[in-house]
Parts: C-alpha cells; structure tokens; sequence
C-alpha cells in the first residue's frame, strides 16, 4: 500500500508541476492582451501560432478563447486533479484525480503536437518528441 502512496505523491507532483508550467504560457500569451509586449522569439512564436490557429477556426479576432481552450482549460483540470491527487485520502478521489489528470495532460500533449508547426515554428520536432514523452509517463503513472 506505501508503493501506491509514492505514486501517488510522485504523480501529484508532476501534476503541479505540469500546472505551472501550462497556467505560465497560459499568462505569457495573454500578456499581448494587457498591453505588455515581450521580445522572447519563441513566445513571440506562440502568440503568433495561437493566431492563425484562431484564424483557422474562424475565430480571427477572438484568440483569447483558443488560448483559453488550449491552455487554461487544461490547468484548471490540472489544478483540481492535483489536490485529489495530494489531498485524497479515499481510493476514489484518488482515482478521479487520476483519471482527470491522465485526461487534461494527454490533452494538453495532443494539442501541442498537433498545432506544433503553428506554435513551436522550427522546434516542430523536439516539441513533438517532448509532448509524447510526457503524455507515456503521465500515461504509465496513470497505468
């Protein structure tokens, strides 16, 4: 049973730690939104990735949604299967935590390997190759 709870703990971790690092892009790409500008290349690479994708939904003038779709739905869900994940004390809040964060992670690495030419430009591969990667352990940690 203490195998199950270092999983557990180690499974919640890597959730925190994936909601930091989406709710992070997240706030970046809306930055553009607030009027603060920023000379990063490749998140300059991103907003402009999030804009054709916008464009492609004929949504050309409302990219904030797909950002809110792409992004902050998934940290949302990510959030809450965290605090199941560390906070749960039966099998069956584990178990949704789980599940929710099994869900909102492969989402999340779909999303990124699907849209990756639009949003990592020239890094297309190493962004495809990373999203796989993370998608197997959240999936084997899931397993």
């Amino acid at each position: 049973m203490k195998g199950c709870k270092a999983l557990q703990i180690i499974f919640g971790t890597l959730c925190a730690i994936l909601t930091v690092a989406v709710g992070l892009t997240a706030v970046t790409l809306f930055l553009p939104y607030l009027g603060v500008e920023l000379n990063l290349d490749m998140f300059a690479t991103m907003s402009k990735g999030v804009d054709t994708i916008a464009k492609t939904l004929d949504l050309a003038d409302q990219s904030w949604v797909v950002i809110c779709i792409m992004f902050v739905l998934p940290m949302l869900l990510l959030v809450l299967a965290t605090c199941l994940l560390l906070r749960g004390k039966k099998a069956g809040s584990i178990v949704a935590g789980s599940v929710v964060a099994t869900f909102a992670t492969v989402y999340v690495c779909i999303v990124c390997a699907v849209f990756s030419k639009q949003l990592f430009g020239d890094m297309q591969t190493t962004a495809i190759l990373v999203a796989l990667g993370i998608a197997v352990v959240c999936t084997l940690l899931y397993c």
